[in-house]
């Protein structure tokens, strides 16, 4: 296990400041669209957090993401078989999305812990280095087979599940602005007839 561990330790910093970035920079987006929430002081907080955070994260991932790929392969050289090699190796997939990972990789005792706010960063870490070796040898699987084109099939997967999501509140926000505003156009319109109806009423009268 000593390999993955510094696998793990080298990309943690890169990892942990594009995780933090891109959460970050989602929500202010997405506060940003929401005009009760736009422009506020929140929102100027989540860019000046998000923005440093994905420059440097991207900045340190390339040589420190390739010194975690050499020890990783080391590693896994120096196991007993193929089996034992990949369920020790590190999933970053279980570190960026960990209740997502917990639900496709029968850990469901992971569940609720992945959510809580804090300890979710430790969960993360620990299921990025521990987590395929617990839910191989926790079973549910019917053979390595299935669990090892499970685990290679999630880093595809979870990051489609994220865009999907977030377009989809990109359609939400969009179709809120657009009823918002056919809503204050139709009042608008209402009560310019409402003025003109008392306008001709007061001519007639006259």
């Amino acid at each position: 296990m000593m390999g993955n561990k510094k696998s793990f330790w080298t990309f943690i910093v890169p990892a942990m400041l594009l995780r933090v970035g891109l959460a970050c920079y989602v929500a202010g987006f997405i506060f940003n669209s929401f005009p009760p929430t736009a422009e506020s002081s929140l929102v100027d907080f989540l860019f000046k957090l998000g923005v440093p955070a994905l420059f440097w994260g991207a900045i340190l991932a390339l040589p420190l993401g390739i010194l975690a790929h050499w020890f990783t392969k080391k590693a896994k050289a120096g196991k007993s078989n193929e089996q034992t090699a990949f369920t020790e190796s590190n999933s970053w997939v279980a570190f960026f999305w960990p209740f997502l990972w917990a639900l496709f990789s029968k850990q469901n005792r992971r569940l609720i812990p992945a959510l809580i706010p804090g300890y979710n960063l430790y969960l993360s870490a620990h299921l990025a280095t521990h987590g395929r070796a617990e839910s191989w040898n926790g079973g549910g699987w019917r053979n390595f087979e299935q669990f090892k084109k499970r685990q290679t099939f999630l880093p595809w997967l979870l990051p489609l599940l994220f865009v999907v999501a977030f377009f989809g509140v990109l359609i939400v926000i969009g179709v809120y602005v657009v009823v918002t505003t056919t809503v204050a156009t139709a009042v608008g319109f209402g009560e310019m007839l409402t003025k003109i109806g008392v306008i001709v009423a007061s001519g007639w009268r006259h």
